[in-house]
């Protein structure tokens, strides 16, 4: 494995496109000036990569309210 890989963790998923950890991946993230601007949509950025947009903790947070 590259030691330079970041890899998804509980608390935070990496952006596919720009590297960096986040706990939820969003649309203004995608959109930004510090991702590539590649994705318009969250669910495009998710089905090309195959990758999660939020953390096992963020979605366990976001399901109990």
């Amino acid at each position: 494995m590259d030691a330079n890989k970041k890899e998804d963790t509980y608390e935070e998923v990496v952006c596919r496109e720009c590297g960096k950890k986040y706990g939820q991946i969003t649309e203004s993230h995608l959109r930004s000036d510090n991702c590539t601007g590649r994705f318009e949509f969250p669910k495009e950025y998710e089905e090309y990569h195959d990758a999660p947009l939020a953390s096992q903790a963020a979605k366990e947070k976001m399901s109990n309210g």
